[in-house]
């Protein structure tokens, strides 16, 4: 679970992931070390059926409409976001960190939205990393404050848009702050229709 090559810790979580839940699931929660973690953690959360399930003209999980009500996400949501904290991001490698934060996307797409005291708990965790000094994280950072609705969220993604140097990392941000409805200011709202009046010349995909 905590093997250097990522390939042989995705094995042993494919296999976890076909062992009796109750067998593991404390255990899990409890792995105090970093990697094995966010393996067993990983394999935890995939082992949760989605909370949402797409209808129809649906194709993913839409973003929440907050404050929700407890009922709306997995008992389990509480324990999981606990184990993830105590992978503090400052001490942890960057390859790591990248984890943690997929992870954290995982975990709130498929436990569900958390109610109004988590959800600014977890902005408040996720805003001391965020921005990070790496591209996909900053990615992944971007998209968990657009889902939560952090109002610092507008500010911070704008600015990465700003100096991302490639069309494929700004379209990754725009993505997730197309979706974000707090926060905003004139000048951010100027400076993100500006990107998209920009983005309108870019060649390649059109499917955003």
């Amino acid at each position: 679970m905590n093997h250097s090559d990522r390939y042989i810790r995705g094995a042993a979580r494919t296999v976890l992931e076909h062992q009796p839940l109750e067998q593991w699931q404390q255990r899990a929660l409890q792995e105090t070390d970093s990697q094995a973690a966010l393996t067993a953690l990983l394999a935890l959360v995939r082992r949760i059926p989605r909370s949402f399930k797409p209808v129809d003209e649906d194709l993913d999980t839409p973003p929440p409409h907050f404050p929700v009500d407890k009922a709306a996400h997995n008992s389990l949501l509480p324990a999981v976001l606990t184990a993830l904290e105590r992978l503090s991001p400052a001490r942890l490698p960057v390859a790591q960190q990248v984890d943690l934060f997929r992870l954290y996307s995982l975990t709130l797409y498929r436990l569900g939205p958390p109610d109004e005291a988590t959800r600014q708990h977890v902005i408040k965790f996720l805003d001391a990393p965020y921005p990070a000094h790496e591209r996909e994280a900053n990615v992944l950072l971007t998209e968990m404050m657009c889902y939560l609705q952090a109002p610092m969220a507008a500010e911070k993604g704008v600015k990465l848009l700003d100096a991302a140097p490639t069309q494929e990392s700004q379209l990754d941000l725009a993505r997730s702050l197309r979706f974000l409805r707090v926060g905003w200011t004139t000048k951010t709202r100027r400076e993100f229709f500006q990107w998209i009046v920009r983005a309108q010349a870019y060649k390649g995909g059109e499917n955003m």
